[in-house]
């Protein structure tokens, strides 16, 4: 079993993520490997299986207002679509000559992107490769565009490609329980497990899969979110104006907080996913 990373854009202005914290977490999640199965190879080595973004805040904040639509910054496609090809060869080279050697994948944030466009040359170009083998993906607060994703099942009837989609509270673009459009909103398909109080940094971070986080899959999300804007219209009608003052808003936090989801600590989904399948109780 071969592992892959691929990192996200900058937070920074004009820096560039090289994955520090991405390799990190690959190198956690390989340290609490199921000891009954062999960890997946995986040497953190930049172009083999390894891939980063050389995006930061100010290209993306040069296209923001298409940032998170159905298809994608271009920003962010024009750096995938350009290195689809070479980290579609990197992934075939490093596996080697086994052709039924799974392979599992950590992308974050543009890496996802990077990823899918990726996936999609081999299954275009080498679709011998997925005959096989099985490809498990572990998405990190994806900044991908929706259809780009559901390109990917439709052209693999057999799911030979696994996803599962982690999703922060407060990621980098604004807050997914209120009103911004994010990943979880445009691709209401496949496992989602959107969790409460992280953020697009901590998301990929091994502490949060090691403590007991809140959680909801996907018609969970959808019902909070639900909810969310009933009690948000509620409380504009008991003050009585359109919008609210900071003690309405305080209550509206305070009921975001206190909504009842699951608990759990999030490594039971991340590993089994990983090593062989996602549990059925974080199934969407």
């Amino acid at each position: 079993m071969k592992l892959f990373t691929f990192s996200g854009i900058s937070s920074t202005l004009i820096n560039i993520n090289y994955g520090g914290e991405l390799k990190q977490f690959a190198s956690d999640v390989i340290e609490n490997w199921n000891a009954n199965i062999p960890p997946p190879d995986y040497l953190g080595q930049d172009g083999v299986d390894h891939f980063r973004s050389d995006i930061n805040l100010m290209s993306l904040l040069s296209h923001l207002e298409s940032a998170v639509r159905f298809d994608g910054s271009p920003t962010l496609n024009a750096e995938a679509e350009s290195l689809a090809l070479d980290i579609a060869e990197s992934i075939v080279t490093r596996t080697g000559p086994d052709p039924t050697e799974d392979v599992v994948i950590l992308a974050h944030s543009q890496g996802t992107n990077n990823l899918t466009f990726a996936l999609r040359y081999l299954l275009d170009r080498n679709p011998s490769f997925f005959e096989k083998r099985s490809v498990r993906c572990a998405l990190f607060d994806p900044k991908v565009g929706a259809n780009r994703v559901q390109e990917i099942v439709v052209l693999d009837p057999d799911e030979k490609i696994q996803f599962v989609f982690f999703q922060s509270q407060n990621d980098l673009l604004g807050d997914q329980a209120l009103f911004v459009s994010k990943f979880i909103d445009q691709f209401p398909h496949g496992n989602h497990i959107w969790v409460r109080g992280t953020d697009h940094s901590s998301i990929r971070d091994w502490k949060t899969f090691s403590t007991r986080q809140s959680w909801l899959a996907l018609d969970g999300y959808a019902e909070f979110l639900r909810d969310c804007r009933k009690k948000f219209i509620s409380l504009q009608h008991e003050f009585g104006k359109p919008g609210l003052n900071t003690v309405y808003l305080g209550k509206y936090d305070t009921y975001k907080n206190q909504y009842p989801m699951k608990q759990a600590v999030l490594s039971t989904a991340l590993l089994p996913f990983l090593q062989k399948g996602l549990p059925k109780v974080f199934q969407s």
